[in-house]
């Protein structure tokens, strides 16, 4: 297995949570969505993952896609033992009930009897943890189906002030002649935050921590109430145990 194949968190000093998310831009906001939720330091090197990982006792790798997970857990099985817990967050890319069904399979295979998403799962035996996080409730509106949807977290006095370009944004796509974006949504996404006081040049984890999305919106905790609460105890735990 060639070593720039492996991913990065295998040769880390090892944390007790392993989080692995679809992509770098997820990594950024989920990190600093967590510890924003967790009471974390905001005020000191924020901006720089490693301090926020180091806080949160998170090690959290972009795997570019959940497929890889079969593979932590077929090659890299000793890695994966030495963390607390395993906890993935992906989008609902192929549906919903079909991406929960192919990640509950792999954990299932490995022992893990995940049943529901959106929930910690402990096992008794191996002294674990894990969770399967999807973006996207079934059967529910609004629904958080990827990071685009942060644009319906958005208090009403904070959008109201850009709602005329995204109106004119939704018309220009929809009657002109040009070729349409192949993400539109993103690209809504792209101009609120454009439009802001400081620029996050698509930096949505920073974007959320100077208050233009709202953290504590619904769609949001819906889903990760579980994670926050997992990560929160176990942070009171070792903070109890260094002191």
């Amino acid at each position: 297995f060639p070593s720039h194949d492996k991913p990065m968190f295998f040769n880390s000093p090892i944390k007790k949570h392993c989080l692995i998310v679809e992509g770098q831009r997820d990594k950024e906001f989920f990190l600093k969505y967590l510890s924003l939720q967790c009471g974390g330091n905001h005020d000191l090197k924020f901006e720089k993952l490693e301090d926020i990982e180091q806080e949160l006792n998170v090690k959290a790798e972009n795997l570019k896609g959940v497929d890889k997970l079969k593979t932590l857990f077929t090659e890299k099985t000793d890695e994966l033992e030495k963390y607390q817990s395993i906890i993935v967050v992906a989008d609902a890319d192929t549906g919903y009930t079909k991406r929960c069904a192919e990640i509950f399979a792999i954990f299932k295979e490995n022992g893990f009897n995940v049943q529901k998403p959106n929930q910690i799962v402990e096992h008794p035996e191996k002294q674990k943890a894990v969770g399967v996080f999807i973006l996207g409730e079934a059967g529910e509106s609004p629904r958080f189906n990827d990071l685009e949807s942060l644009l319906d977290t958005t208090r009403t006095q904070t959008a109201f002030c850009y709602e005329q370009p995204l109106q004119a944004f939704d018309v220009f796509a929809e009657t002109t002649d040009l070729k349409k974006p192949n993400q539109p949504a993103k690209s809504r996404l792209n101009i609120y935050t454009a439009y802001m006081p400081t620029f996050t040049d698509n930096q949505l984890g920073e974007a959320l921590r100077k208050g233009y999305f709202d953290k504590d919106a619904q769609v949001l905790t819906d889903i990760f109430k579980d994670l926050i609460n997992h990560l929160s105890k176990n942070k009171e735990t070792n903070n109890t145990e260094n002191h």
